[in-house]
C-alpha cells in the first residue's frame, strides 16, 4: 500500500514470481599490476607501481532495474561506483597505487530483494598484498557485458 501499485507491478511481483528470484552477483574480480603507462586509465601523478582492479556485477533472475553501489576497499579508504541497473551486467574499473583489500556489491544492503548476499563480495586472500599508501583514481567503464559475450 505504501509503495503503490506501480512498484508492486514493476518490482515486487517480478522478484517474487520468478523461480530464481532476484540476485545481484559479483561475478568476477581481477587485480593486476599495470606495467606500462599505456595501460593506465588516467596519467600518473606520482612514481611507483599502479594496479588496475576490474569487477563485473551481474543481475540474475527477475529483470528488475534497481540502482546499486559497488565499493572497492583499500587500506584506510574506499571508492564507490554506482550502477543504474540497466542491462544484465556492468564492468567497473579502479586504478590505484596499491591493490584492494576487498570489493563489495551493495555495501549498505539497500537492495532488500537480493536473494543471496554470499555472492556479493570478494576479499584479498593475501594480507601482504595490500601494503602501500596513496591516492586511488576511480574510473567506470560503462556498457553492458552482454555485448562482449
Amino acid at each position: 500500500r505504501e509503495a503503490g501499485a506501480r512498484a508492486v507491478a514493476n518490482v515486487l511481483r517480478p522478484a517474487v514470481e520468478q523461480p530464481q528470484g532476484f540476485d545481484l552477483v559479483l561475478e568476477s574480480v581481477e587485480v593486476r599490476r599495470v606495467t606500462s603507462d599505456g595501460e593506465l586509465l588516467v596519467p600518473r601523478t606520482s612514481p611507483g607501481d599502479r594496479w588496475l582492479t576490474t569487477a563485473v556485477v551481474r543481475r540474475r533472475g527477475a529483470p528488475i532495474e534497481v540502482p546499486v553501489e559497488i565499493e572497492f576497499r583499500f587500506p584506510g579508504t574506499s571508492r564507490r561506483g554506482r550502477w543504474d541497473g540497466a542491462g544484465a551486467a556492468v564492468r567497473f574499473a579502479v586504478q590505484s597505487d596499491r591493490p584492494p583489500t576487498g570489493v563489495l556489491v551493495d555495501p549498505e544492503r539497500k537492495v532488500l530483494l537480493d536473494r543471496n548476499l554470499l555472492d556479493n563480495g570478494w576479499r584479498s586472500a593475501d594480507p601482504s598484498f595490500t601494503d602501500g599508501v596513496g591516492d586511488e583514481t576511480f574510473a567506470l567503464f560503462g556498457g553492458l557485458l552482454e555485448v562482449l559475450f
